[in-house]
């Protein structure tokens, strides 16, 4: 077995196993370091700067918030190695390409880079903006992020219906939480919005002024040449879905379903499994199981390794590091399709992560 520190060494140290693309001009190495998280935000950035996505930052509220988005960005990318580690793991194959071109590693790279980006709104809450998400939910959401493109591509895991419920009732102090704008749906509506208005900006910079708007190519700050096609809406929308989806659970989704909205039998009741959303599968464990967001010191006291006989993980701790991070980790079977198992030996923790 290897400490979590080092599969992050040993991952980071190999671009083909973390990077969509060939040959980028960023490192990894030790980004999870940073104290302050100045040089964990500024990959993220650069990252998606790389893919010419950089717009999905241009947004007030993120900018004048960002000591938010610094404060889980150790975590973010922690969760992403610690993600590529537990598709392989899964037998995920990360380089097979869709026929757009997308692989697992560009669905991952932006729906796990960017998971947490809603905290800038979630911890900057307002009376007035929770009041005005209590009585209109999405509608009220769309004006206060400045969301143009609020599509229902957008609502694959979950109905819109659903998320309206949950980010209305996650706007209303109930089931012992916080009033809040739920950072999950947040991020999820922001990228997709993004990504279709760098889109708009990236067809008014094509290559090509004869090109059709539906399929066209532009030059990045590297000087590649890049293909853009409103095929690729579909990508964005998966995107966001497994952003949404990790942060809806699904017993609180019940709660609120039957306080807002009673009707009998009428409960999310689905399960995200490896086969319904693949990113939302390793989402849902990697951010569960990510231990720097309690304490960076716990890379270093938490082990894992792949299961030999079957697909999935196993995790070591002494029964004291179990209790500090994962004495609920039997919770995650409630929402997603996995069995975990707990086994107390000698004075530590082995936990086993499975289909």
């Amino acid at each position: 077995m290897q400490t979590i520190r080092e599969l992050f060494e040993e991952i980071s140290s190999n671009r083909r196993r973390w990077s969509y693309y060939s040959n980028p001009n960023i490192s990894i190495r030790g980004v999870w370091e940073d104290s302050d998280g100045d040089a964990a935000l500024n990959f993220i950035k650069r990252y998606f700067s790389l893919a010419n996505k950089s717009g999905v930052f241009r947004d007030k509220q993120l900018c004048r918030k960002e000591s938010y988005i610094k404060a889980r960005s150790n975590h973010i990318i922690s969760t992403f190695l610690l993600g590529i580690k537990i598709a392989e793991s899964f037998n995920i194959d990360c380089d097979i390409r869709s026929d757009e071109g997308f692989n697992f590693k560009y669905y991952w790279f932006l729906s796990c880079l960017y998971h947490d980006i809603g905290y800038a709104y979630e911890k900057n809450r307002r009376e007035r903006q929770l009041s005005m998400i209590r009585v209109d939910g999405l509608d009220a959401l769309q004006q206060i992020c400045d969301i143009e493109y609020l599509d229902d591509r957008v609502f694959q895991s979950l109905t819109r219906e659903q998320v309206d419920i949950y980010l209305k009732g996650r706007a209303t102090s109930r089931c012992g939480y916080h009033a809040v704008v739920d950072h999950g749906i947040v991020g999820g509506l922001l990228i997709y919005d993004r990504l279709r208005k760098q889109y708009e900006e990236s067809w008014k910079n094509r290559t090509n002024t004869s090109d059709e708007r539906t399929s066209f190519y532009v030059y990045t700050e590297d000087g590649r040449r890049l293909h853009l096609s409103d095929r690729h809406y579909d990508a964005y929308a998966y995107v966001a879905d497994a952003i949404i989806r990790h942060n809806v659970f699904n017993d609180t989704l019940k709660i609120y379903m039957n306080e807002l909205q009673p009707c009998d039998g009428y409960f999310f009741d689905r399960k995200i499994s490896i086969v319904s959303n693949v990113i939302g599968f390793v989402l849902g464990i990697a951010d569960t199981i990510e231990p720097s967001k309690r304490g960076t010191k716990y890379i270093d006291e938490v082990k894992i390794e792949e299961l030999q006989s079957e697909p999935g993980i196993r995790l070591l701790v002494t029964d004291k590091i179990y209790n500090k991070l994962y004495c609920n980790i039997d919770s995650l079977s409630d929402w997603l399709c996995v069995n975990v198992k707990v086994t107390a030996k000698d004075g530590e923790m082995i936990i086993e992560i499975k289909n």
